[in-house]
């Protein structure tokens, strides 16, 4: 999973209890975003290692090597909210070696 190319954000499931929310955001997110098409470069990671993790706790298992800017976390928040308000975790200023 983190080694993955760095043009692929990951959107991670940090919630299990409601699997019909979950399936209706990754269509959400996969589907075409604009009138030409523009689709999201992002890999789903549906992983019970990762249920209930919070930002911090991300930031602390994100391997020295990775290269990625940022982690979508899709919480019990995001699954139940009308909104869907999906965390965004900036791991660049947390990436050891990682040049601007």
């Amino acid at each position: 999973m983190w080694h993955q190319s760095s043009d692929v954000s990951l959107v991670i499931r940090t919630d299990f209890a409601h699997p019909q929310e979950w399936t209706a955001i990754q269509a959400a997110i996969a589907e075409p975003q604009t009138e030409d098409g523009f689709t999201a470069f992002v890999a789903f990671v549906d992983d019970r290692a990762f249920e209930g993790i919070t930002p911090s706790q991300l930031l602390e298992v994100v391997p020295a090597d990775f290269n990625h800017a940022v982690a979508f976390l899709v919480d019990t928040k995001a699954l139940t909210h009308p909104d869907r308000p999906i965390l965004v975790v900036n791991l660049y200023d947390y990436v050891e070696d990682l040049e601007d």
